[in-house]
């Protein structure tokens, strides 16, 4: 009962969210019919978000490859696929993540910290790529923004949070070995398990300290999938003929909004997330207005249509073996 109680309260604050924009005129749905006046260039934008799916696949193999959990590329893209899908779908942007844990305990015969870790990479490489390329797209206009002061706040705490995650990187390369800890913890406390689920999770991070190159690949590949999303975004205000804006200001538009989108207080996001792109977009620039929103909604549709075959695949072959036959469990050896 709390739970319906909660999710309906949610569905409500999405449709209030909806209905401000419209009331405010920063969401036209009249304008989402001009999708299908350029065929070739939705079907752009269609392969697009396919390309995402494909690189951040790659991604997550790197990260499952350097924990030893043996996943062939053609395999990681089903789970990969179906947890943005369940990302973009469900409320909070983590639904995709519970999925793909689950998915690999289920399939393959791997330890929990080691499918843990490499998911919580994933997460943590795909949100560093979004405050790295805020920071590298944001230097060239810095006069610009000089006088937008909550622009060069979100800046700020993009560096400053892109050089603190770099300066504990670092700092674990060498506090390991000066403290001692898992050797410490394995001589007292052997025994209890609680201490070797620690012990098991420090070995899990030791692995990914000693892949630096791969780390260095996840993040580039996490660059190129903010500026594949910036793109998909230019291409949509292309269709819905708004006016051009530079790829920074998309890149700034959509990083806000994905943080934005973590937080569950709306099914997916609706309403927020749209809320947040269009003041994005006219914060940087003041002396166009539009219906900015429609923009990000028309991406979030797109986005729909997109996975939603996916969902529609696992739901109903599910009790058909699909999923089964994929990622058969090899008793001998966890490389599929």
């Amino acid at each position: 009962m709390k739970h319906n109680l909660i999710t309906l309260i949610k569905i409500l604050i999405s449709l209030f969210m909806l209905w401000f924009l419209v009331h405010t005129s920063k969401l036209q749905f009249s304008l989402l019919l001009d999708l299908f006046q350029s065929p070739l260039l939705l079907f752009g934008t269609l392969s697009i978000y396919y390309m995402v799916v494909a690189i951040s696949a790659w991604r997550w193999q790197k990260l499952n490859d350097a924990q030893q959990i043996h996943l062939s590329y053609r395999r990681t893209l089903l789970p990969t696929y179906l947890g943005i899908a369940f990302n973009n779908l469900l409320p909070g942007s983590v639904g995709g993540d519970f999925f793909r844990f689950y998915f690999l305990r289920k399939h393959l015969s791997v330890k929990r910290s080691s499918v843990m870790l490499s998911i919580l990479f994933d997460r943590i490489t795909g949100l560093l790529g979004i405050f790295i390329a805020v920071c590298l797209v944001s230097i060239p206009y810095l006069d610009r923004l000089s006088h937008q002061k909550l622009t060069l706040y979100f800046i700020f705490i993009c560096i400053s949070f892109s050089f603190g995650v770099a300066a504990l990187y670092f700092a674990s390369l060498l506090l390991p070995q000066k403290i001692g800890l898992s050797a410490f913890l394995n001589h007292r406390y052997a025994d209890n398990k609680w201490v070797k689920a620690v012990l098991s999770f420090l070995d899990a991070i030791r692995v990914y300290r000693n892949s630096k190159i791969t780390i260095i690949k996840c993040l580039f590949a996490s660059l190129i999938v903010q500026a594949l999303i910036a793109i998909s975004c230019m291409l949509i205000a292309k269709m819905l003929q708004f006016p051009g804006f530079s790829i920074m200001d998309y890149i700034l538009a959509i990083a806000v909004t994905q943080i934005v989108n973590l937080i569950p207080i709306a099914p997916g996001g609706i309403g927020v997330g749209e809320i947040a792109f269009a003041n994005v977009l006219a914060l940087l620039n003041p002396g166009v207005s539009g219906s900015f929103a429609t923009i990000f909604l028309a991406y979030r549709i797109i986005g729909i249509v997109t996975y939603l075959p996916g969902i529609a695949i696992f739901v109903f072959n599910k009790k058909a073996g699909l999923v089964n036959a994929l990622f058969a469990r090899n008793p001998t050896n966890n490389e599929i």
